[in-house]
């Protein structure tokens, strides 16, 4: 069940706005309705053109205190910077073995980090890395890098939201960065205790477990249990993460300050006007992750399916207070983000194009429906499609996306549990 390439986060070329309140859900909404207007009506019908143009960086009003940004960007930035930046090497984390968070296939998970530094040092950016889910076909996924940190390259150039260039990168460019490697093909939600057998290979469904394990290494070893301020990110099925994880996220944190009592590290500003009573301040950002449920050409929701035979497959752990909501036999709608965002605690910020590419191939004109109209041309290159196929694209896009959004925003902040 393969998904879109999710292989490198996006450089920031339109500003996105989060906005700073006390109320996350305020925080969702104006996020949400800011990129409706500014991203959901782009003219670009595809991904890639969305992508060559992708937003610079996430606003500093997101976060409090930060340096002012460099003012201008290049409009071949990001080109240059990718050749010019320093390659970060692979991290292999052998040790979390022991508790049983393993990639596919049985390898230990791996990361790329670069350390912070100044003004930024206490500050974090985790970025996970998109591709895809899997159910039936984990076997063959677990040969390769999505599947296997004994495939992964061994040194990544930064970019975009993890880039070094304050040029480039004016928020976060001293903030720690980490390039999450995505090796368990649910999203980091699967959780197996036992092992399956797979063409003649174990799989092993630990994506739940190699989540928190990660965070904790960087608590223990990395001093993130300081953090003030913590941006959790990624594309595609890692957008889906950053959402599925975000409270997750928090409360770890929450629970390693209230153990440690951690405090900042030297030369820091007093951690107090930044961190929050309970913790870090964190908030989320889903890159091209906002899946939809939504029906194809023929009438077939092609989306459930995927992800009905990926929770049931990797027995995803979804967030109980959506399960809470349905039938025992629809927990896994809980797995698309239009489902999960009213249950929500931390601030999130959805940016995602109205002309999905991926979605318009494999949710919208899927190869299985409609065969009495040829999409075919058209699902590969939209500028091909014909005006009669382009209304009908145009009525989806312009119904279900910003129908879905604006449905699954809490009106108010939800009287949730700590998970």
């Amino acid at each position: 069940m393969a998904g879109r390439s999710g292989n490198s986060p996006s450089a920031a070329r339109h500003r996105s706005f989060l906005v700073r309140s006390a109320t996350p859900a305020r925080v969702a909404i104006v996020a949400a309705l800011l990129v409706v207007s500014l991203f959901l009506v782009l003219p670009q019908s595809t991904r890639d053109l969305l992508l060559s143009a992708a937003p610079e960086s996430l606003s500093p009003s997101a976060f409090p205190d930060l340096e002012t940004p460099p003012a201008t960007l290049g409009q071949n930035a990001d080109v240059e910077e990718v050749k010019q930046s320093p390659l970060v090497p692979l991290t292999v984390l052998a040790d979390l073995d022991d508790d049983g968070a393993v990639c596919l296939d049985g390898s230990p998970p791996a990361i790329h980090l670069s350390p912070g530094w100044g003004r930024g040092s206490n500050n974090w950016v985790i970025y996970l890395e998109g591709g895809g889910w899997c159910s039936d076909e984990c076997a063959q996924r677990s040969r390769g890098a999505l599947g296997s940190s004994k495939r992964m390259g061994r040194i990544m150039p930064f970019g975009g939201i993890l880039s070094h260039d304050p040029k480039v990168n004016p928020d976060f460019y001293n903030w720690n960065r980490v390039y999450f490697h995505y090796c368990d093909g649910a999203s980091f939600l699967g959780d197996t205790n036992e092992p399956v057998q797979a063409q003649s290979r174990l799989v092993f469904f630990r994506g739940r477990r190699i989540f928190t394990a990660v965070i904790r290494h960087l608590i223990s070893h990395h001093n993130m249990g300081a953090a003030s301020l913590v941006l959790l990110s990624g594309c595609s099925a890692g957008g889906v993460a950053s959402l599925q994880n975000c409270d997750r996220l928090a409360g770890i944190l929450q629970q390693s300050s209230s153990q440690s009592g951690a405090s900042g590290r030297d030369g820091g500003e007093e951690v107090g006007k930044e961190r929050g009573e309970e913790g870090p301040v964190v908030k989320c950002m889903a890159d091209a992750g906002f899946f939809l449920d939504s029906q194809d050409v023929g009438g077939v929701r092609r989306m459930r399916e995927r992800f009905r035979a990926v929770v049931a497959t990797q027995n995803v752990s979804l967030n109980a207070h959506c399960t809470a909501t349905v039938a025992l036999e629809d927990h896994y709608l809980c797995f698309f983000p239009e489902h999960l965002l009213p249950f929500l605690h931390r601030p999130f910020f959805i940016l995602n194009p109205l002309y999905d590419s991926w979605q318009v191939s494999n949710s919208f004109a899927h190869r299985q429906s409609f065969p009495a109209l040829d999409w075919h041309e058209c699902r590969n290159d939209l500028h091909s499609c014909p005006p009669h196929l382009l209304q009908l694209l145009h009525v989806y896009t312009t119904t279900w996306f910003p129908t879905s959004l604006l449905s699954s925003l809490p009106q108010t902040s939800p009287q949730l549990g700590k998970e």
